[in-house]
């Protein structure tokens, strides 16, 4: 899962389009992903998604993200442990990182290129959060994502996180 070494001058991959090609696509998600990917060709590209459950929607957010993102945070999956994690690799990208809640809400995948050594922290159990490392240009870049279903206890659930963000620094 580690990889050693990662220049970050160099792009992640040849950002080419393929056979599924999107290049006719003008919807605006799939047009402003692929040129903010090309204009920043040397930098990393972390996006995140709130997909309201990723179930039947998979195929559409392989297409949206595999060419223009380095990093992909998917909120809300609302799936659960009765689906493997083998249904939602992409190619390019290691296995995600999962924290599942239920069918019913909540749920996080975290997508990180193949070539980007990362490493799983923790799954947080208290809070939807995921915690991971990746290394770039020698420097390690600790990472939280995060999904607060209940906004009316916002305050608990910032504190909660800046106790665990605590713990790693």
């Amino acid at each position: 899962m580690l990889n050693n070494t990662v220049d970050i001058n160099q792009p992640p991959l040849e950002y080419t389009m393929s056979s599924g090609d999107k290049s006719d696509i003008t919807d605006e998600p799939y047009s402003d992903l692929r040129e903010l990917r090309f204009k920043n060709i040397n930098r990393i590209i972390v996006t995140h998604l709130n997909i309201n459950s990723i179930r039947n929607k998979f195929e559409e957010f392989k297409d949206l993200v595999i060419n223009c993102a380095d990093i992909a945070v998917v909120s809300e999956t609302k799936i659960n442990p009765s689906f493997t994690t083998s249904q939602f690799e992409m190619e390019g990208f290691q296995s995600p990182f999962r924290a599942d809640r239920n069918l019913y809400g909540g749920g996080i995948l975290v997508y990180i290129r193949q070539n980007i050594p990362a490493k799983l922290l923790k799954i947080h159990d208290e809070i939807e959060c995921i915690s991971f490392e990746i290394n770039l240009r020698n420097r390690k870049w600790f990472i939280c994502a995060v999904y607060n279903p209940h906004k009316s206890n916002s305050q608990s659930f910032l504190n909660h996180l800046s106790s665990e963000i605590e713990n790693y620094l």
